[in-house]
């Protein structure tokens, strides 16, 4: 199997993702056999399935290309992803936006919030409800605060380490920890986020 651009780790889940040119045929395989409306062609990465502990199922998680997102959701959004639900045969999208307000309280002194989402039911298509009532917040900061504030292991890329919690309303339920280990465009989330405000 190809190398993955990106590990996600939260508490004992793992997920591997695998960038366009080096997308893995039997994960393709594996989706289409429960999502065979499917097309590999219209995404530009893939992720090994992946225990979701707030939705309670194994999720592939797809991303759509930047144009196709925009057409889809407008200029705004920064990203999508469709998360494929393996056991329950049950999809979502989510979108990702820029945060440009003030740093909430939750977050570590010295962090910056870059990114939040919103998860969307897409028309036609059977989708798990308790996906509206929790949203996910992506920031950088430095490691050890992180892991100290989380209380998290200590666990880092050799080129970036970033953050994502997932949170339903004051409740943080997870915490993800990414790391790349080379420089590709997948680990450039503050380049992603200047892109968006025009930077």
């Amino acid at each position: 199997m190809s190398n993955p651009v990106e590990l996600c780790v939260s508490g004992t889940n793992t997920k591997q993702t695998y960038a366009h040119g080096s997308m893995p045929p039997e994960l393709f395989a594996q989706l289409q056999a429960v999502f065979p409306w499917v097309k590999r062609r219209n995404y530009m990465s893939i992720s090994s399935p992946t225990y979701h502990e707030v939705v309670q199922d194994d999720i592939i998680t797809c991303c759509l290309p930047r144009s196709f997102s925009r057409r889809l959701l407008g200029n705004d959004v920064v990203l999508t992803a469709r998360k494929f639900c393996m056991n329950n045969a049950e999809s979502y999208l989510r979108a990702y936006y820029a945060h440009t307000d003030e740093n909430p309280d939750w977050l570590p002194t010295g962090c910056d919030l870059l990114f939040y989402t919103e998860n969307l039911q897409e028309y036609g298509r059977p989708f798990p409800s308790e996906v509206a009532n929790f949203a996910d917040y992506y920031f950088t900061g430095d490691p050890a605060t992180v892991e100290e504030h989380f209380d998290l292991e200590e666990l880092r890329g050799d080129y970036a380490t970033l953050y994502g919690v997932t949170k339903n309303g004051d409740n943080i339920q997870r915490v993800k920890q990414y790391c790349y280990h080379e420089e590709t465009s997948h680990a450039k989330w503050l380049d992603v986020y200047n892109f968006s405000q025009g930077i």
